[in-house]
């Protein structure tokens, strides 16, 4: 379920600058991703638990108690035995700054004409690695070539070949 690429339209909900933030050194990339991927659970299902986020990541039960463990230590998950993981406001927060930042570089890899699907897997790992100062360029560029509201979800067939829209039929 997660791992299909995810529906976006590119440079129409970008992250708010807050999302931009430089990746926590405290935090692995590994650990971003577990977090990340607890976030989109609590966003789609409402719950995050161990097993479902062991098969959404294609990893085994252990790994992601480990995960979660230093997740834990770190202040961004709690947890009760065997129960549900949730997110802290910290956790919540980076998790968001993570999601954001995906986001926004898969939209501009997507507008740069790499296909979806390698965008997908690009943008998981460039995410934990660009500075804040890339992402707020990228950021910045995205929202310099967002379509006027009025072009947005129009195809090419109802445009004129000025490039204004067709009103009617």
């Amino acid at each position: 379920m997660f791992n299909k690429v995810r529906d976006e339209f590119p440079f129409d909900d970008l992250p708010e600058a807050n999302m931009m933030k430089a990746p926590s050194t405290a935090i692995t990339s590994n650990m971003e991703d577990y977090l990340e991927r607890i976030y989109l659970l609590i966003r789609d299902r409402r719950v995050a638990r161990v097993k479902d986020i062991a098969e959404s990541m294609g990893v085994k039960n252990p790994s992601v108690n480990n995960a979660v463990s230093e997740l834990k230590k770190l202040g961004y998950v709690e947890q009760e035995p065997y129960g549900y993981v949730l997110l802290t406001e910290t956790g919540e927060e980076e998790a968001q700054r993570i999601v954001g930042r995906h986001r926004l570089l898969h939209s501009f890899l997507v507008q740069l004409g790499v296909p979806s699907e390698i965008a997908e897997h690009d943008a998981c790992n460039m995410e934990h690695y660009l500075s804040a100062e890339t992402i707020n360029a990228v950021s910045a560029f995205c929202n310099s070539h967002k379509k006027p509201k009025n072009e947005r979800g129009l195809g090419a067939a109802a445009r004129k070949p000025t490039g204004n829209t067709v009103s009617g039929s």
